[in-house]
């Protein structure tokens, strides 16, 4: 695997559906790491979740390229704006890179019946050939208080997209 570089072969890719639950950050604990996101948890009431992996997989289901350990928060700023940000590992060490602007992903932000509040999308940098990259997203959007009192989840629709081969 060392030495892989991206050659110019595009693949077909898609992601699975994946969804967490939001909630309150956790809390500190010696055998685990703190949340990555939000940045500065003291700028507002928090909605947090975490999905374990992200992967693209191409026809044959073989995994390309992904990310592990994915956080998400929503924070509250003020009463019309809040702040979504993500956190990932990028896992170069499949056999392709990827760059968010051929596969991006989308959060939809809903209440627990499923209704979208709002969606952000991560236009993520491009996770290398044979490294670990570690991602970050940040956007504010236009989110009331009461929208934001209703978020229970977070959704990652499948995502269909081009990779290049290492």
């Amino acid at each position: 695997m060392s030495g892989r570089v991206e050659n110019n072969t595009k693949i077909q890719v898609v992601s699975e559906f994946q969804t967490c639950g939001l909630g309150v950050l956790p809390p500190r604990m010696p055998d685990r790491a703190d949340p990555q996101v939000p940045d500065d948890a003291a700028l507002g009431d928090v909605r947090y979740g975490r999905i374990g992996h992200v992967y693209f997989y191409d026809e044959n289901s073989d995994a390309s390229v992904g990310m592990i350990e994915v956080e998400i928060s929503v924070q509250r700023l003020d009463d019309k704006t809040c702040r979504v940000e993500a956190f990932g590992v990028g896992d170069g060490f499949q056999s392709c890179s990827a760059t968010g602007q051929d596969a991006p992903l989308t959060f939809q932000l809903c209440r627990k019946d499923g209704t979208v509040v709002a969606e952000s999308t991560w236009a993520y940098s491009k996770i290398l050939c044979n490294f670990v990259e570690v991602l970050t997203h940040k956007e504010d959007l236009a989110i009331s208080k009461a929208d934001f009192e209703s978020l229970a989840i977070a959704v990652l629709p499948a995502v269909k997209g081009t990779v290049s081969a290492c």
